[in-house]
């Protein structure tokens, strides 16, 4: 989904940068930057914003802080536009910088079919240092939907000598605001109906690129406001889903045709409601494609279900609609809900409604309302009712027809969506190599990647893949055979396979050494913080092996993890029964992941000692 931008970025100030809790002295200064920036709401919701920026560099590692990006559309609207290159020893303008001398690109993406939003950028290269660059700026947003975040701190290693931001609007429409961190109180004035807020910083220190600490910012959103006629009050989630609601009244109306075909998909699993939901969900996957659509209030605005049943393709918010439209026809209510989705959790600010999502899902309510199904209609691959890394755990805003609530996605971190399960039968040879056939599968978010691996890759890549994935150092596979499947909503991959694993054990003329656990666990295995690992091994050599009376079983118990082997021998072979099971707290920092991984792969690297019957 579109974010739609109200305000234009300019020489990147609005990128997030760390606050770092270093004295200035410290740090090196590559340029000092006074700004001055005027938003003014007006009474028709439009939006005029006026900015000032003088950035005086100091050496040529600060040319990057000058470069310029200002995005436009129909809705945004660059009014005036000036720089200046000025020489600070003698005063004098070096050159004049207009917007017609800026260049001008698309900022349509690669699936993307229909998008008007461009950017005009200037790029400083070759500067002599030091130079000031001034920059002047007035652009106007049809709209107030969406204001940007106040961030007083642009970059690294700049100093902000001075810094303000003033908010005027008509008192009966509104500002709400929440500060983060800043230093300065917000001074309010104003005559009459027309009222401001503003906020002045000085002398923020520079910051230093690799330490974080709370970065100042200033969080902006209406009351009222209005895009393109529709209009709605923000000052709780349930306001912001009644506009939802109003923009895609009516979209999810199918022509009398298609409801015949869809209850023609559904015959024979008319008294089974999560298969009704699966038949459907398969449906569009394999038969609608996802385009990015974000012209205008298009960003926010759905497509009608009968316009995508007629184009085969749709975005999010289309995707989403005929997957719902479907879903009533067959007596199956669900409900249109946003998300800020990504591959990493950026959490919503619950106590501050306002425009904080990037995309759209499927909620569908189920007999237990604490466990909904969700629907991520833009996969072609997951099972109904999984949702992948993109949109888990996230907390999103639901629609309904009395306005909206906020709900959480599933965090996906107890066992039936973190296992893998894997038996190995190897013969060992005299120079450490064996020949090995196994079965793995893998429950949840282990079988996502597989699935993607199964549709998407040649064979070529898939034993690329499956070396990596399947086993640890030395894996060669030569046959394998890969199915995939899904029980309800958990998606499961099956992989059946054999090969030969190189230097697998270390051999002396008396002893067998071999690994208890040959593949470490790394971060990408606990995305969702949590691990079932359960693996068997049978292992063969020609004469036979007998347990060390060294070697015994193994258990560990751990804060994070629990660790047991179990070791047996019967007729010269040797059976090895091995579970790990790891569960990480969800505030756990990335940082603190990390050294609990590298802590669980050195507790759990252990070895088996083995005595040869006859030398092999």
């Amino acid at each position: 989904m579109a974010r739609f931008s109200i305000f234009l970025i300019v020489l990147e100030l609005l990128f997030f940068t760390p606050i770092m809790a270093f004295q200035s002295e410290t740090i090196p200064v590559y340029s000092k930057l006074e700004q001055k920036q005027t938003i003014q709401l007006n009474p028709d919701f439009s939006v005029t914003t006026k900015q000032f920026q003088s950035i005086h560099i100091l050496e040529p590692k600060g040319l990057q802080h000058a470069n310029i990006n200002i995005y436009y559309d129909k809705f945004n609207k660059i009014e005036n536009f000036e720089a200046l290159l000025i020489d600070p020893v003698s005063g004098k303008t070096i050159r004049k910088i207009k917007l017609k001398d800026l260049s001008d690109a698309s900022r349509v993406s690669g699936n993307t079919l229909y998008q008007d939003s461009r950017v005009k950028f200037f790029v400083m290269r070759a500067q002599k240092t030091p130079v000031i660059l001034e920059v002047s700026l007035e652009v106007t947003n049809q709209g107030n939907f969406y204001f940007p975040d106040w961030r007083p701190v642009p970059h690294y290693n700049q100093k902000v000598t001075e810094t303000s931001l003033e908010v005027i609007y008509p008192e009966d429409l509104g500002i709400r605001y929440k500060t983060h961190h800043l230093n300065s109180i917000p001074v309010f004035s104003g005559e009459g109906s027309t009222k401001s807020i503003k906020w002045e910083e000085k002398n923020l220190s520079p910051q230093k690129e690799g330490t974080e600490v709370d970065d100042p910012y200033l969080e902006l959103a209406p009351i009222k406001f209005s895009m393109e006629g529709y209009g709605a009050s923000m000052d709780s989630w349930a306001g912001l889903g009644s506009w939802m609601g109003l923009l895609n009244k009516n979209k999810d109306v199918l022509s009398p045709h298609f409801k015949s075909e869809v209850h023609a998909l559904i015959q024979g699993v008319e008294d089974d409601p999560y298969e009704k939901i699966s038949v459907l969900y398969q449906y569009l996957q394999k038969n609608y494609r996802y385009v990015s659509i974000q012209l205008g209030i298009g960003g926010w605005m759905s497509e009608s279900a009968d316009e995508v049943v007629k184009s085969k393709y749709g975005d999010c918010k289309a995707l989403t609609m005929l997957m719902k439209a479907m879903l009533k026809e067959v007596g199956i209510p669900s409900q249109y809900t946003l998300v800020k989705a990504g591959k990493a959790v950026e959490k919503i600010d619950l106590d501050f409604p306002s425009n904080q999502f990037n995309h759209v899902i499927l909620r569908v309510p189920q007999e237990d309302a604490s466990k909904p199904l969700w629907l991520e209609c833009t996969s072609n691959t997951l099972p109904a009712g999984y949702l992948g890394d993109f949109t888990r755990n996230r907390d999103v805003l639901v629609v309904t027809d009395a306005g909206g609530f906020m709900d959480k996605t599933p965090a996906y971190d107890d066992d039936n969506f973190n296992t893998i399960v894997s038996s190995y039968a190897l013969d060992l040879k005299e120079n450490g190599d064996a020949t090995l056939s196994g079965l793995s599968k893998f429950y949840g978010a282990p079988a996502v990647d597989f699935i993607d691996v199964h549709y998407y890759y040649g064979d070529r890549e898939k034993k690329i893949f499956l070396n990596a994935r399947l086993g640890g150092n030395g894996l060669l596979v030569n046959d394998y055979q890969m199915d995939i499947g899904q029980l309800n909503d958990v998606a499961i991959a099956e992989v059946e396979f054999n090969g030969i694993v190189q230097r697998f054990s270390q051999n002396t003329s008396k002893r067998s050494i071999i690994p208890v656990t040959w593949k470490k666990i790394d971060e990408e295995m606990m995305v969702n913080n949590h691990l079932m690992l359960k693996e068997s091994f049978l292992i063969r050599t020609p004469n036979g092996l007998k347990l060390d009376e060294t070697t015994s079983s193994i258990e560990i118990e751990e804060e994070y993890f629990k660790f047991k082997v179990l070791v047996s021998e019967e007729n010269g072979q040797v059976f090895v029964q091995k579970e790990l099971e790891i569960h990480f707290p969800e505030e756990m920092s990335k940082e603190s992941k990390k050294e609990a991984i590298d802590k669980i792969n050195v507790q759990t690297n252990k070895s088996l000692i083995f005595k040869k019957s006859v030398s092999i």
